[in-house]
């Protein structure tokens, strides 16, 4: 009887794993590659007037940031896409963080994204917005909003969905503006 009991629990622990595994799996599967823009098609920042100010009440314009390779990441800590996302982009910071400035921006309560951010253990600063950004942002997806800017000011990668943050297509821009 006992036996029967154990191998029932590690079936059901298998189970549970199993799932776990595959829900996280599938919600990384529905996130998009992020897209280069062509040359041609690419937009040039002429304006980094840009207030901002962090979690930890410091404030500062994005016109510091000029000349430097910027990415900026909107996010929600209440959407699920969004977070498997971020888990993508922490990734990417971490590998990129001393050589390309991460602007990560949120309207959500700040001791909840400070909770967040403890829970999955992300170090990547994160902004609120005190004026509007130097881009054009669509409201309905501003959660998914993510753009590279290149030393020149070009936008080179502008998302309003969802993308893999970890993948070798991100790596080699990135790389490739940080040389």
């Amino acid at each position: 009887m006992k036996n029967k009991i154990l191998i029932l629990l590690g079936l059901c622990s298998l189970l549970i794993i199993t799932f776990l595994y595959f829900s996280k799996t599938s919600k990384l599967s529905l996130l998009n590659e992020p897209q280069l823009i062509s040359f041609e098609e690419q937009q040039v920042l002429k304006d980094y007037n840009w207030k901002l100010i962090g979690l930890t009440g410091k404030s500062f314009n994005l016109l510091v940031k000029t000349n430097n390779v910027i990415v900026v990441k909107y996010f929600s800590i209440s959407d699920e896409l969004c977070n498997a996302e971020m888990e993508t982009f922490n990734t990417i910071y971490e590998e990129f963080k001393t050589k390309i400035d991460f602007i990560v921006v949120t309207n959500e309560d700040q001791l909840k994204v400070k909770q967040y951010l403890e829970k999955e253990g992300y170090l990547f600063p994160v902004f609120y917005s005190l004026s509007e950004p130097p881009f054009k942002i669509e409201p309905q997806n501003n959660i998914y909003k993510s753009i590279v800017v290149s030393r020149k000011g070009r936008i080179i990668v502008d998302n309003s969905e969802a993308v893999n943050w970890d993948c070798d297509e991100i790596r080699e821009i990135l790389d490739g503006l940080t040389k």
